[in-house]
């Protein structure tokens, strides 16, 4: 909701950039605007695991909010670095972020979407172009709502790895938690990674 209302500020023009950081009151998943949530989740279990469950108003697939960290970017059209491509505002605050996370050196863009499967619904197990990777593994993932007066950049950093047991349990297709583990990798395992170096 709060995203939405930062979206609508842009239609006269008045508003600035911002960047908003959240954090959950509960374990949550969220979906994407044309993402049919049923098709996916069991309801029952994830009620039964205290996880609640909200639509974007970016696209982009099912992500699970367990240990990760979230935030959003506003960026209206009289904008610098505003760009009519999407694309193209992907990269750049991807960019930025992976330059943040300056505690690894192996970390970049995707420079290629994954061929597309039946796991592209799910954010963590298809790695899209401009994906933050690290060692091949996707460590974020990202969605972007765009009109003609700005857009909101939504996005999620992989902290630590999640309960995969109430992924599974929630998961109507179990191969899919399998495909999330495989493509994804979590900033806690960089740092170790970096220690143990």
């Amino acid at each position: 909701q709060q995203d939405r209302l930062l979206l609508d500020q842009f239609v006269d023009g008045a508003a600035q950039a911002s960047l908003c950081f959240y954090e959950w009151k509960n374990p949550s998943i969220t979906y994407g605007h044309f993402i049919d949530p049923l098709k996916h989740l069991d309801m029952q279990a994830a009620q039964k695991h205290g996880i609640d469950i909200a639509k974007r108003p970016t696209g982009g697939g099912i992500l699970f909010h367990l240990n990760d960290f979230v935030f959003t970017v506003a960026i209206p059209a009289t904008h610098k670095q505003y760009h009519p491509q999407v694309l193209e505002n992907y990269r750049w605050i991807n960019e930025a972020v992976a330059r943040a996370l300056s505690l690894a050196d192996r970390i970049e863009l995707a420079r290629a979407s994954a061929p597309q499967s039946v796991y592209s619904s799910f954010c963590m197990a298809t790695p899209t172009i401009y994906d933050i990777i690290f060692d091949g593994k996707k460590i974020g993932g990202s969605a972007q709502r765009k009109t003609k007066n700005g857009y909101i950049h939504q996005a999620s950093l992989f902290f630590r790895s999640p309960p995969w047991h109430i992924i599974e349990d929630i998961l109507l297709d179990k191969e899919a938690a399998r495909a999330m583990r495989k493509n994804s990798s979590f900033l806690d395992c960089i740092s170790k990674n970096q220690m143990r170096e």
